[in-house]
């Protein structure tokens, strides 16, 4: 058998299984996601993008923010988002996508605007929409002027708003974009692009919100 036998073989297993797996909605977008993967011989995204399972739900550079954790800086008595919080939270998810759009790759301890690790892109993100504190970092995310640590969630992704930052701490992080969404910087051989948040590692993270003063 040629390689296009083998390119239609493979076609017909991802549309089977998208329907099995209830992502016959985001067949083009997997099919798309896996295609890149191979050509940069990305083989964790390839799994990541073989093993979706319903709906992706991601969302573009125009995010629009969802219900936020009760009792963190930013929300009402039922943990609704001030209408403030939202615009700051719509704001950091729409910078780190377009700076990472914009971006030319991943580079380790860049911050722009060419290249960019994953707190990098967070960093410069955050100073679009008012941060004015110093370079963060993943360990030290949470303890800078103007951030809030929300409670610690593990898995616990729906309690969380787009916007908002999903740090592993000593390790990696990115902004929250969807459910079970990230966007980040990634690594050199993937760049910027999104993954799931769970399983992205064995550790559970922690999720950090920027609330910009007054």
């Amino acid at each position: 058998m040629n390689t296009i036998g083998y390119v239609f073989i493979f076609i017909a297993i991802l549309v089977v299984r998208a329907v099995a797996k209830g992502r016959g909605m985001n067949l083009l977008e997997d099919l798309g996601d896996a295609f890149q993967a191979i050509v940069s011989g990305d083989y964790d995204a390839l799994a990541e993008s073989l093993n979706r399972t319903g709906d992706a739900a991601t969302v573009s550079t125009g995010a629009i923010v969802g219900e936020g954790v009760a009792g963190a800086l930013g929300t009402d008595a039922a943990g609704r988002l001030s209408e403030a919080q939202k615009t700051a939270n719509t704001k950091v998810s729409y910078w780190a996508l377009k700076l990472g759009e914009a971006a030319k790759g991943y580079r380790w301890a860049a911050a722009g605007p060419n290249y960019y690790d994953c707190s990098g892109l967070m960093y410069r993100a955050c100073q679009k929409v008012g941060y004015t504190g110093p370079r963060f970092f993943t360990a030290n995310v949470a303890a800078m002027p103007g951030m809030e640590k929300l409670a610690s969630t593990g898995m616990g992704i729906s309690q969380v708003s787009n916007g908002d930052m999903v740090v592993w701490p000593g390790h990696h992080m990115g902004v929250v974009i969807g459910p079970d969404r990230f966007y980040s910087a990634l690594n050199p051989r993937a760049g910027m692009g999104e993954r799931k948040i769970a399983g992205f590692r064995k550790e559970n993270p922690i999720y950090v919100r920027f609330v910009p003063k007054g």
